[in-house]
């Protein structure tokens, strides 16, 4: 029996070594179908630390957290329309934050975690930086091992 066990742990150990890191450990960059630039992620400090450095990029900066704690949110379904009731975007976010360079006009930003969606207005003009919070109620709360990546807010413009 002492083998078995060994064996198993052995193999436990080759599959959590496989799956490494995750694959929200790097922002997540790319481009709609019509060809709107984006950028998401946020799951690491690194990761936040890389998306802030290209913020200025982007139109539209949208952060997901919990109501009380602040903590951030992954895995949220954001969906956004433009004036013409035409999807633009609409994708879950690998980490609380996505950036978007929409272009001028006016916009509907949905946001839904875990069945409950929230829904913005934004009227983004030319060299416009618009931020959207969305804060849902969940019982997550920040790690004491938090490293605050920032010293002050990420989305003021230097």
């Amino acid at each position: 029996m002492k083998t078995a066990s060994a064996l198993l742990s052995i193999g436990l150990a080759i599959v959590l070594a496989a799956m490494g890191t995750p694959a929200s450990a790097e922002p997540t960059r790319g481009k709609t179908a019509d060809g709107i630039a984006f950028a998401m992620g946020g799951v690491t400090v690194s990761d936040l630390r890389a998306l802030e450095r290209d913020k200025d990029r982007f139109s539209l900066w949208i952060t997901t957290a919990v109501q009380k704690s602040g903590a951030f949110l992954a895995d949220v379904q954001v969906r956004i329309t433009d004036g013409k009731d035409r999807v633009v975007f609409n994708q879950p976010i690998p980490g609380p934050w996505l950036f978007i360079d929409l272009p001028t006009g006016k916009y509907q930003v949905e946001a839904s975690y875990r069945g409950k969606p929230q829904s913005r207005i934004t009227q983004i003009n030319k060299g416009d930086h618009h931020q959207v919070v969305f804060y849902f109620d969940d019982p997550a709360e920040v790690s004491p091992d938090w490293e605050k990546p920032f010293k002050d807010s990420p989305y003021q413009s230097k």
